[in-house]
């Protein structure tokens, strides 16, 4: 069945999925030397122990099967993978993996394990974190984990020396609700590792290093963690990168007052809280060194200028309540950016008459951002001349595959695919929804949609960045633009991505974002209008109508 794959010695991307796996169903690709082998066997029925050979792929990941009597993870021949991910975790296949770290010795290459979808206890989450840091593990990742049982009361193991540099953990769904929260918050205070993530897991509150901490990156963003946070507390010496972004803060001044004992501090993001601050309340303390700041999103108004770090060198503060800035604002003299878009401004300090007129000009009508549009209109146009798009492309069905996250669903149906499809049926979108044929899997419709389309649009946004199969999609996509040399992405930035929010995984994200110009999504309506025109422009290509599409498939 695979015979075929032994010949392509330059492949370094394979997807494949099974409903059977037979020993020389693997030989052709023992030779081959992957950068990325990803298995679907969730549907696997027909499968013994000595059919899974040793693959030589550098990252492997692997959608686990729904029958659990397949011990998939304990026949595994890791000794050249450096990514392992694993999908679909639950009873049996959590004790093979409780049985799989110990054998991890210092001599396996692994340095990255990914566990998704998994359903366990909490003793065994406690487990799978002593052990991981026995191994050279560099990056232990689990996302959607649901906790079915929790111990009413337990201690926080001694975790010792470890490899592990970061351990991120997300979207965490706890079923029990009578449980010790100090106890685990403990788990993680003291963890003691240089990067800590936990989002979206419903936290309420972290606790304070009981020693001084190596942590220097944590992030507790989408909780719902109040101002009550490392109140007072002094061992979180080395941290350079805090962001709490998406939670329950509400007072500025405590929020700086909690920076204070922070000497290494350099990156705060606070954005989407519920933040304030009072002409009244008293000054602010912040950490020393912090000169990146994000208050994006809160409820701050003209007072917040007097609640600033003087060191500060990029401030966002965008979409707040700031109608005036006051003049005392130059004083910030190491201020590099400032980002005051969406807010109330009618005046900048110290404006005369002509600096006015200037201000009012790129403050409301935006010129700088309509001369970007106007450009990327005009690259369109070229693009689309060069390309002689009255020229029938009759191997396509659509004018566009979009790409995008569950949690971005509501405004790609209701505001993006209404704005580009036509009552006529001049555009026609391919949605996953709608489109992906049933009986085939979710990757072989990624491929499917991809290649019948003429353009893929990937709707950007932090929520992006967390789904598995937006990056399986970006990845096809991405590749078929080197195989067919065409300018066949579209990136659309829905909401901004900090840098720090992709995933290490994910580094032709970022490189396409480096190298790469995008569409931005403007907020302000009076924009909308040159956004959807520079977008149906970039998706503009003379298709076979359905009638002939058919008569051309007979």
């Amino acid at each position: 069945m695979l015979s075929g794959f032994g010949k392509m010695l330059k492949l370094e991307y394979l997807a494949l999925s099974a409903r059977r796996i037979q020993k020389p169903d693997f030989n052709a690709l023992a030779h081959l030397q992957l950068d990325t082998l990803f298995l679907d066997l969730e549907d696997l029925s027909e499968y013994k122990a000595e059919n899974l050979l040793a693959f030589n792929a550098t990252n492997l990941q692997i959608v686990l099967p729904q029958n659990k009597e397949f011990r998939i993870v304990l026949n595994l021949d890791l000794n050249t993978t450096v990514a392992l991910e694993l999908s679909n975790i639950q009873d049996d296949h959590v004790n093979d993996l409780k049985a799989l770290l110990p054998k991890l010795n210092r001599n396996v290459r692994l340095q990255n394990l990914t566990l998704t979808h998994m359903k366990t206890t909490l003793t065994n989450v406690i487990y799978f974190f002593q052990n991981v840091r026995k191994t050279n593990i560099e990056h232990f990742n689990i996302d959607h984990l649901i906790i079915s049982q929790l111990a009413e009361r337990f201690r926080a193991p001694d975790y010792g020396e470890t490899s592990l540099k970061s351990l991120t953990i997300k979207h965490v769904k706890i079923e029990e609700t009578r449980f010790s929260q100090p106890d685990v918050y403990r788990l993680f205070s003291e963890m003691n590792i240089p990067a800590l993530t936990l989002s979206n897991a419903n936290a309420i509150h972290m606790l304070c290093p009981l020693t001084p901490s190596r942590i220097t990156y944590l992030s507790l963003a989408h909780n719902s963690i109040t101002d009550d946070l490392f109140k007072g507390c002094s061992s979180l010496n080395l941290l350079e990168t805090l962001v709490l972004q998406v939670n329950q803060f509400k007072k500025l001044t405590k929020v700086s007052l909690m920076t204070s004992h922070m000497k290494s501090l350099k990156y705060l993001d606070m954005s989407q809280n519920l933040l304030q601050y009072e002409d009244h309340e008293k000054g602010c303390h912040w950490a020393e060194n912090l000169v990146e700041l994000n208050l994006s999103s809160n409820q701050l108004s003209d007072s917040v200028f007097h609640c600033l770090p003087v060191n500060i060198q990029k401030l966002d503060l965008q979409n707040n309540q700031i109608s005036s800035i006051p003049s005392m604002t130059v004083e910030l003299r190491a201020l590099e950016e400032l980002n005051l878009a969406s807010n109330r401004l009618a005046d900048l300090p110290g404006c005369v008459v002509f600096a006015a007129i200037i201000s009012f000009l790129c403050i409301y009508l935006d010129i700088p951002w309509y001369l970007k549009m106007m450009w990327q209109w005009t690259q369109v146009k070229h693009r689309i001349w060069r390309n002689s798009p009255e020229d029938v492309l009759d191997n396509l069905e659509f004018h566009a595959f979009i790409s995008y996250s569950e949690h971005d669903s509501d405004w790609v149906k209701n505001v993006l695919i209404p704005n580009l499809e036509k009552e006529d049926g001049s555009i026609r979108i391919c949605q996953h929804e709608r489109n992906f044929i049933a009986g085939k899997s979710i990757v072989e419709n990624i491929i499917d949609c991809i290649e019948k389309s003429y353009r893929s649009i990937f709707v950007l946004s932090p929520n992006f960045v967390q789904s598995e199969w937006c990056h399986y999609e970006l990845y096809f996509a991405h590749h078929k633009l080197f195989q067919e040399r065409n300018n066949n992405l579209i990136l659309l930035l829905l909401e901004p991505i900090p840098p720090y929010a992709i995933p290490a995984k994910y580094y032709k994200l970022k490189a396409l974002m480096a190298k790469r110009t995008y569409l931005e999504w403007p907020k302000e309506k009076s924009k909308q209008g040159l956004f959807w025109a520079n977008l149906r422009a970039a998706i503009h290509v003379k298709l076979l109508c359905s009638e002939e599409l058919a008569e051309l498939q007979m």
